[in-house]
């Protein structure tokens, strides 16, 4: 009789280990070798570690999904950027003079913003915003002051 490991079956904590590691972004390569198992007993029981993985990807993907867009959406009202001057001393030594705070905003993801949200309102052509009619010429101009902050 052959003595020999007994058969692996991955358990809940091993298999919420995998969950964890895939929705932080891990590569499979590092799950196998934080489960300290051979790349063939994963593929071996890769049925058993599917589900686990697909869950975890969904919410990975819904994570980042959220996080572009937070930052589109930050990106259309304004960000805030700080341009620092510096002036040189006599002793060659890089010093600060001035930080000048402003808001920038991203015309794309005004445009981007406006198309998708406003229900047929404005359409977008060539990355240039127009109004479904062409009295919105004033009202474009405007969103987009408010917008950066210049009204």
């Amino acid at each position: 009789m052959k003595k020999g490991r007994s058969p692996y079956k991955p358990n809940e904590a091993e298999l919420e280990t995998v969950y964890q590691m895939v929705v932080n972004n891990c590569t499979i390569t590092e799950v196998i070798d934080k489960l300290e198992i051979s790349r063939q007993t994963f593929y071996n029981h890769y049925n058993e570690f599917d589900d686990i993985i697909k869950k975890a990807e969904v919410i990975r993907d819904i994570d980042k999904y959220r996080k572009v867009k937070d930052k589109l959406f930050d990106r259309a009202m304004g960000e805030i950027v700080y341009e620092k001057e510096y002036t040189i001393n006599e002793n060659g030594e890089q010093i600060l003079k001035s930080v000048k705070e402003k808001t920038v905003c991203s015309d794309t993801a005004i445009i981007f913003y406006l198309v998708n949200k406003s229900n047929g309102e404005f359409k977008s052509i060539n990355n240039k915003i127009q109004g479904s009619d062409n009295n919105n010429s004033d009202d474009i101009q405007t969103i987009r002051d408010l917008l950066k902050g210049q009204n």
